[in-house]
């Protein structure tokens, strides 16, 4: 696994020399499952949150950051639960509306990915090992489907091939749905049109409308699904926390030694898939968008 700064230099001199869009093997340094973590969570944009209960009038945001900011600390079940059918659908035509409104970015990384490009993150994602059979990470009594799980592995991915990292967030749908569902999460990238990829298995890579559309078609009671749209570094529903080494691997910062897969809820899910991440380099990295042909 490559330290951030051997990453950060490679991309460089990798991005001077080729004109195709694309560009090949970065070379690694040795490392081990949890500085793997270590050095892509560096990379990943973490933004600090307002904390305190969210709010009632979403649909006046004015850009996907109000949004979050919106929601405070409070869980994205909380607020489904308190908010009426009538200020759930305001809320979700907003989100549809600032879907299309994200202004562009400055970066030297890419900051949008055409069909091709985003296939290459959808492939990485669904041939993970701990991603195509997630059986060994289950628990007796317990179906974790997972889906935040994928989030994270596409997530991480899209960072090892340059991907912008405030290119990138991740939606999700609150509420009752068929399969016993309550919730569901993906992670997207910007399209090169200006809209979002989702990369998800259970629609397939779509743009983020057809993602929605087709997720409304799970409800199954007469309570609204919500959808929310999160910075990309953020876990789970019920709290605002990024990513971190306890929710990841049920241990305090720094203390890897402690791991245990039997006290992890998740089973050695994570640690799997950053173990997978150090012992398989990408063969290529994305150029900007800029230099690309």
């Amino acid at each position: 696994m490559f330290k951030r700064s051997l990453y950060l230099i490679c991309l460089t001199i990798l991005i001077g020399c080729s004109h195709s869009g694309r560009v090949s093997r970065i070379e690694r340094t040795p490392a081990s499952w949890y500085s793997c973590f270590e050095d892509l969570n560096a990379i990943v944009f973490h933004k600090q949150l307002a904390d305190g209960f969210g709010n009632v009038d979403f649909h006046l945001a004015g850009s996907l950051d109000d949004l979050e900011l919106g929601y405070g600390s409070e869980g994205f079940f909380s607020i489904h639960g308190r908010l009426s059918n009538k200020d759930i659908q305001l809320n979700n035509k907003r989100v549809s509306e600032l879907l299309k409104k994200e202004p562009d970015l400055e970066s030297d990384k890419v900051t949008r990915l055409d069909r091709e490009q985003a296939q290459t993150i959808y492939d990485d994602m669904v041939n993970t090992p701990c991603v195509r059979h997630d059986g060994p990470y289950q628990r007796p009594g317990v179906a974790i489907g997972y889906c935040f799980g994928r989030a994270i592995t596409s997530h991480m991915h899209a960072i090892r091939r340059g991907v912008e990292p405030q290119a990138m967030k991740k939606i999700w749908v609150v509420g009752p749905m068929r399969g016993d569902w309550g919730h569901h999460v993906a992670h997207m990238i910007r399209a090169d049109d200006g809209s979002w990829w989702v990369i998800d298995n259970v629609t397939g890579l779509v743009k983020a409308d057809q993602w929605i559309s087709s997720l409304k078609t799970y409800k199954n009671t007469n309570k609204e699904l919500m959808f929310f749209v999160s910075q990309a570094s953020r876990f789970g529903p019920r709290e605002n926390f990024t990513y971190n080494t306890v929710n990841l691997f049920n241990v305090t910062d720094g203390n890897y030694d402690f791991f245990q897969k039997d006290n992890d809820y998740y089973s050695g899910f994570f640690k799997d898939l950053f173990k997978y991440l150090d012992e398989n380099p990408v063969d290529e990295v994305f150029l900007p968008n800029t230099l690309s042909d």
